[in-house]
């Protein structure tokens, strides 16, 4: 398997053209493109406001005080 970083400026149309080594022999292979938002720094979401997001979303734990939990098991390490 071959793995490969390429940076390229994607124009209106979206088409890019992709020129493989010659290490790459003809012949049916599977290609994973994988396209990172970089320069959308807007629609990026960091864990932390992933996590907030799930806020009060269980139920289970809607009568759990949280700080006074974590203070219990800083407790039991003492």
């Amino acid at each position: 398997m071959l793995t490969m970083r390429i940076q390229c400026n994607v124009p209106h149309d979206r088409t890019i053209t992709l020129k493989l080594p010659d290490q790459v022999q003809p012949g049916q292979h599977e290609l994973v493109l994988v396209v990172d938002k970089t320069g959308h720094e807007e629609d990026i979401v960091t864990n932390a406001e992933k996590l907030m997001q799930l806020s009060g979303a269980v139920p289970a734990f809607s009568g759990v005080d949280g700080v006074k939990y974590q203070r219990s098991l800083r407790d039991e390490w003492s």
